[in-house]
């Protein structure tokens, strides 16, 4: 039962975050490129014989969608965090919990007073 909401807890971070996949990709190929990335009107961006203005552009306009989910985003950013750093105090309690603690051999300590005591004689 555990899984099924941390896996649904990823699936809406991965579907928040999703738009702003291509508009990175739109503005990193439009600075790579040299062209022009606008939203008032698609801007001729040929690439290797192709142009490719109006997909950058589309890809650009996921901007407007990436602004309106700004604080879904940082949401899920907290959400991470957090969840993070409970799984790792978990971990570190379980780890405190199933470490075993050497049992003091007395015997041993005491052949080791007793070797060293026949050797000063």
């Amino acid at each position: 039962m555990k899984a099924s909401w941390e896996r649904a807890l990823l699936y809406v971070g991965l579907l928040v975050w999703l738009p702003a996949i291509p508009f990175a990709l739109a503005l990193a190929i439009a600075n790579f490129t040299g062209c022009e990335l606008s939203e008032n009107d698609v801007r001729p961006c040929v690439v290797a014989g192709l142009d490719i203005g109006l997909p950058l552009t589309l890809m650009g306009l996921m901007g407007w969608l990436v602004i309106a989910l700004l604080p879904f985003m940082a949401l899920t950013l907290l959400a991470g965090a957090a969840w993070g750093f409970v799984r790792l105090i978990v971990a570190w309690r379980r780890s405190i919990r199933t470490r075993k603690t050497p049992k003091p051999d007395f015997a041993a300590d005491r052949r080791r007073v007793l070797n060293a005591n026949s050797r000063d004689d």
